[in-house]
């Protein structure tokens, strides 16, 4: 590895001042170090407590970015690979992974799966004329030891028959603190196989409208459909969350069938 400490060339990183005839740092103010790789020249700093890191750069002499100092370990890693920066962060098991995106620029939310605190409740239902809404209450209770954050709202309505004037529309409301609650209980799944149905939440379900302070209001068509809400609602202990669906004015020509399912995620306080 060869020690620089002349100005650089134009086109190289010099002391991270990138390119620029006028540096002209010493031996006792800043190192640059050039080593050969099979993609190019690798550049090495030398930081203010005399340990080297590599620095990237593209084709054509650009930073791309300098890789984290180890003596840092609760900051954010950062890793350059053709031209792309990567990333990592420490995950919930304490080691240090990539941080990955899907299309959509999303970050993969596995993570909670994998300890066992993503969960669900999945359920069916006919809207008609005499039963124009559905609603879903999940309590988090006062003594809970759990912050519940709402992941996803997913599922699809189709008519149950023939649509002789229109495609029925359906509503998705969200309320928070609501009064009423349903009848008929759910059983929140694991979406973790591996763990036990342990969730400290409280689902019910009511045939009828509730009422509480509206958060969220949607509209779906006729087909799938998805809220993705990525842990931005949180219900702290001794607070509620209602998801309500509600489709216009059905007759006995015209039903609704809804197929309505709820993720969340919980975390301890």
């Amino acid at each position: 590895m060869n020690k620089i400490n002349k100005t650089a060339a134009p086109g190289v990183l010099f002391c991270g001042q990138g390119n620029s005839a006028a540096a002209n740092p010493t031996e006792s103010t800043c190192y640059v170090y050039l080593t050969p790789a099979d993609n190019g020249t690798v550049i090495w700093g030398q930081d203010s407590n005399g340990k080297i890191h590599p620095v990237r750069t593209d084709d054509q002499g650009r930073l791309l970015i300098l890789i984290a100092s180890s003596q840092l370990p609760d900051t954010p890693r950062l890793t350059g690979s053709e031209g792309r920066v990567q990333i990592r962060d420490q995950s919930v098991d304490t080691i240090a992974r990539p941080i990955g995106v899907d299309q959509h620029n999303t970050l993969n939310a596995t993570a909670y799966s994998q300890i066992g605190r993503l969960y669900s409740v999945a359920d069916t239902g006919l809207l008609h004329q005499n039963l124009l809404t559905l609603a879903y209450i999940i309590d988090n209770p006062s003594t809970s030891s759990r912050i519940l954050y709402l992941e996803k709202i997913t599922g699809g309505n189709v008519p149950a028959l023939s649509s002789t004037a229109y495609v029925p529309a359906l509503r998705t409301m969200i309320y928070r603190d609501v009064q009423t609650r349903g009848t008929a209980q759910g059983t929140p799944c694991n979406m973790n196989f591996g763990y036990p149905n342990n969730s400290i939440m409280l689902v019910s379900r009511l045939e009828g409208m509730v009422n509480g302070t509206p958060v969220l209001a949607i509209s779906h068509t006729s087909g799938q459909f998805s809220v993705d809400v990525q842990g931005q609602i949180i219900v702290p202990p001794g607070h509620n969350i209602a998801i309500q669906f509600t489709t216009d004015a059905l007759n006995d020509n015209n039903q609704l069938m809804l197929n309505a399912n709820i993720l969340w995620y919980e975390l301890d306080k």
